[in-house]
């Protein structure tokens, strides 16, 4: 199993019994000060993922009907996946983990299927989801990675 807490992890890497210098300490206070939040996130996203969905691809069908119709378990399964990951992230608070691992893997796929531009209006869609459904330091800290997908998507487009 993975590490839980990677900048814990990164901070203590070469800990050899001596007492954290202040760069390492600063990371470890800062990982615990908003894992409550990051925790209650990964909660919610996990237990409402499916309400997200949904209001994601009712607003998304409203713009791009025929897409919805002809793709919707596709839409359902990336739009989950992505959720899932995303959750995965803001829990490890690896951002560039985030990207590495799921995001260029994504874009790639989806640029091959030539809906760049509406799968990133999708992931303007759950953010708002994400907004009305969860409290706003919640949603705050869904947005940076949102943020990613869109822009890795329109990245080109």
């Amino acid at each position: 199993m993975t590490t839980l807490i990677r900048p814990l992890e990164k901070a203590l890497a070469h800990f050899d019994g001596s007492y954290l210098n202040d760069g390492e300490l600063f990371v470890v206070e800062k990982y615990a000060k908003h894992f409550g939040t990051r925790l209650l996130t990964y909660t919610l996203l996990r237990d409402r993922a499916k309400d997200l969905v949904l209001q994601t691809l009712r607003d998304f069908a409203s713009e791009y009907p025929e897409l919805v119709k002809k793709h919707q378990a596709r839409c359902v399964y990336d739009l989950s996946e992505m959720l899932r990951a995303i959750a995965n992230a803001i829990l490890h608070d690896s951002p560039q983990e985030f990207c590495d691992r799921t995001l260029d893997w994504f874009t790639t796929v989806i640029k091959g299927y030539s809906k760049t531009t509406q799968c990133a209006s999708a992931y303007g869609k759950l953010q708002k989801a994400i907004d009305k459904l969860l409290p706003p330091d919640c949603a705050n800290l869904v947005k940076p990675y949102t943020d990613l997908c869109v822009e890795h998507l329109t990245r080109g487009a």
